[in-house]
């Protein structure tokens, strides 16, 4: 029997030979490149050795003579959070558009997106929006002084104390929103900070 690995190298390799031929794409419109794609979430890039098996066509969707074949063409592998979200569409079109959409070169990138879609979400102004607001013509030397070790050495002090005291996870990872206030914390923080100096 097929041990999960095997599975994902199976799913891999064919979407490798295939995914421009079915849907005119290629591992440039992923999260991640096909050397890397059995450990890394297809959509975001998040690299996790517990890669889900995500049926493109819901499974509940599959004539019953097909739901329970392994078949690499109806699979992707996706982190549990992007499985959650993605689209149990019986269109594979879909899917693929989805995961072209809503993807990053990195997850580094991702998560940015992610945050700051979130803090736009609960503010109404964007992160650098709110920065240039709160510091205007004094963002340049907010950039500069970020440097210093002091400054670093304080700001990673007040992290700590905010994620022990102040934030809480769901199923132990910090949701996009709990990191978006996060980083309006520190932000008010900071605003706080330099008024003082």
């Amino acid at each position: 029997m097929n041990t999960q690995r095997e599975k994902k190298k199976k799913v891999v390799s064919y979407w490798e030979k295939n995914l421009y031929k079915t849907h005119g794409m290629s591992e440039i419109d992923m999260g991640c490149d096909f050397s890397e794609a059995v450990d890394r979430c297809w959509r975001c890039g998040y690299e996790t050795s517990r890669t889900e098996i995500c049926h493109i066509k819901p499974k509940g969707l599959l004539p019953k003579n097909i739901k329970e074949k392994f078949d690499p063409s109806n699979l992707v592998l996706l982190c549990n959070p992007c499985h959650k979200e993605a689209p149990d569409i019986y269109d594979s079109e879909i899917m693929w558009k989805w995961i072209q959409s809503t993807s990053y070169p990195t997850h580094e990138m991702y998560s940015e997106n992610r945050i700051s879609e979130e803090y736009k979400k609960l503010y109404g102004i964007s992160f650098f929006e709110d920065l240039h607001e709160l510091f205007g013509d004094a963002t340049d030397k907010w950039v500069e002084h970020q440097k210093s070790k002091e400054y670093n050495n304080i700001f990673k002090q007040k992290m700590e104390e905010l994620y022990e005291n102040y934030i809480g996870t769901h199923s132990g990872d910090f949701s996009w929103s709990t990191r978006a206030v996060a980083r309006r914390k520190m932000l008010e923080w900071q605003t706080e900070y330099f008024s003082r100096i």
